[in-house]
């Protein structure tokens, strides 16, 4: 008897640091500020120095720990809150998109007083090119029926193109526990793939939207094909046949009605780095160049995810991936309508972050003013309960809902090369022995963290043995919540937390105060999760490896 095969998921996240343990960037960073600080002021006032030495250590140590429920520490969540507070003062928590600007506030702003500065610089804030999230977004590709070529360029980040696949998916009504365990095989080759060492595709997001079922289309279609002259002369069987087939698609378009649709999406992510540029100019100058990379790279990932049994469609034009965008933002758009779109950058609508939500308002397909709410969680790693599971684990937030939730989840995955992965797994697991040891020499009990991220990275160093076939890998999973109101948003979010428990995920963090930026998380734009940084020694052999001949041939 044929089972699902299952696999391990979840555990750490986090690498170890010099202290010992799992690493706390905001916590070294403090207790490097405070050592010299400390060591200062213990040779100047001795023993007073090294009592206030002890205190700023402490400090640091309770401003920086995380807590169990995800929010944080107090410092990050200090850094949150401040954040928030200072875009709301300068009107940045409001976004109304740049075209609709008054034809006189600029003048109002250049011609103001001292005192009403301030008054008319909130308004003008308010116009912006783009929403929070998805800022430096542009296209390189736009043309119609070509694929859809998002150049991101995020301040402070490293440039990337982006391009959407509507996917059908894998799994097609009933299947075999085989047939499940071949697709499952042939996704991994499919994220293995982008580990080669010369795949420029190393990330990719995996989009499904959750939404009530059309049938405008299927009540069109009764509207069109009844034929009510046979009522005319008919005779009462007639009549009652006629009115019993009303009955029969009224009954059909009811029960519709109450199910969902499921929207499939792969976004492929290509970052702009020296050995893109270097290949992008072997085939032409400058833009002509990027796009004849990108479109062959396009096609590419499209054999691939066919590989993978995805069941690719053809790639998004700029103006189908715009309506996606404003479909995220106000459901009542239909997310194929992308006929009255002529500008694929004017799909940004009015909107407003609050604290632990966003409000979109703006006009309806029917040029009604209308409001959605929406809200945005993120799922790490160490918050999905280590255990086994098997393909199918996330269907409990796909299907079964006991109510009409209107929701996106979106997976983030980067591979990581087995050389990078492999060399950091096994300094991790050097790092957990060492303070196994350091604790069992001490007399002391052994931490249960401690323990489970041991288990973890010694799973990994099993995995990435050479000739494995494996490679590293990241990823974070973000669900965003819509609804008309605020209370159906409120009943939304804990419906979709008891299916989280369901999945043996153990907690979602909301991004409060990060407002849009945390909703564009579940847009098709692959912007969800930060690249693997390589350590420094990393980049010095990647940098000394170089990007090749310019007339090598790849």
């Amino acid at each position: 008897m044929s089972t699902i095969n299952t696999r391990f998921i979840g555990g750490e996240t986090s690498r170890r640091s010099i202290f010992g343990g799992q690493r706390n960037r905001e916590r070294t960073i403090g207790l490097l500020i405070v050592g010299p600080i400390g060591v200062a002021i213990t040779i100047w006032f001795q023993l007073i120095g090294a009592a206030v030495t002890a205190v700023l250590v402490g400090l640091v140590y309770l401003a920086t720990h995380k807590h169990a429920s995800r929010a944080g520490s107090m410092f990050s969540r200090r850094l949150t809150t401040r954040r928030f507070n200072d875009k709301a003062k300068r009107g940045m928590n409001t976004f109304v998109p740049v075209s609709r600007r008054p034809a006189g506030l600029d003048e109002r702003f250049a011609q103001a007083t001292k005192r009403d500065r301030d008054t008319v610089a909130l308004e003008w804030n308010q116009y912006r090119d783009w929403p929070d999230g998805l800022v430096g977004l542009q296209w390189l590709q736009d043309e119609p029926g070509e694929a859809g070529i998002a150049w991101h360029r995020p301040p402070g980040e490293q440039p990337y193109f982006s391009v959407v696949f509507p996917v059908l998916g894998q799994v097609r009504g009933l299947e075999s526990d085989m047939t499940v365990n071949q697709l499952m095989s042939r996704f991994q080759g499919f994220l293995a793939a982008a580990g080669n060492r010369e795949a420029r595709q190393t990330s990719a997001q995996f989009l499904t939207r959750i939404l009530p079922a059309d049938s405008a289309e299927h009540e069109a279609w009764v509207a069109d094909n009844l034929d009510h002259e046979v009522l005319r002369d008919a005779s009462d069987e007639t009549a009652e046949a006629f009115r019993q087939l009303q009955i029969s698609y009224k009954e059909v378009i009811t029960r519709m009605d109450a199910s969902y649709r499921q929207r499939h999406f792969v976004v492929g992510r290509w970052p702009e780095d020296a050995k893109f540029r270097a290949a992008a100019m072997r085939r032409g100058d400058g833009a002509v160049g990027w796009k004849v990379l990108l479109n062959n790279e396009v096609q590419a990932m499209y054999r691939r995810l066919a590989v993978a049994g995805l069941r690719p469609q053809a790639p998004l034009t700029a103006r189908k991936t715009a309506a996606v965008f404003r479909h995220m933002q106000m459901p009542s758009w239909p997310i194929d309508q992308a006929g009255d779109i002529t500008d694929p950058m004017d799909c940004f609508l009015a909107e407003e972050s609050l604290w632990d939500h966003t409000v979109v308002s703006d006009m309806n397909p029917l040029g009604q003013p209308e409001q959605w709410w929406h809200r945005t969680g993120v799922i790490r790693a160490d918050a999905v309960e280590t255990g086994p599971r098997t393909p199918l684990w996330l269907v409990p937030l796909l299907t079964g809902m006991p109510a009409k939730i209107i929701r996106t989840i979106s997976i983030d995955f980067e591979t990581i090369p087995a050389q990078h992965a492999r060399a950091a797994a096994r300094q991790d697991l050097t790092s957990d022995m060492a303070d196994l040891t350091s604790q069992q020499r001490a007399g002391q009990l052994v931490g249960d963290d401690l323990k489970v991220a041991q288990r973890a990275v010694q799973s990994r160093v099993h995995d990435l043995e050479p000739g494995s076939g494996h490679h590293g890998g990241q990823w974070l999973m973000h669900i965003s919540i819509s609804a008309p109101s605020k209370r159906e948003l409120v009943e939304a979010v804990e419906l979709i937390q008891e299916a989280a428990s369901e999945c043996g995920i153990t907690d979602i963090d909301w991004l409060d105060g990060w407002g849009q930026a945390a909703h564009a998380a579940c847009f098709p734009a692959a912007r969800g999760m930060a690249p693997y940084q390589l350590t420094r020694g990393q980049k010095i052999l990647e940098r000394m490896a170089g990007t090749g001949r310019s007339d090598s041939l790849r």
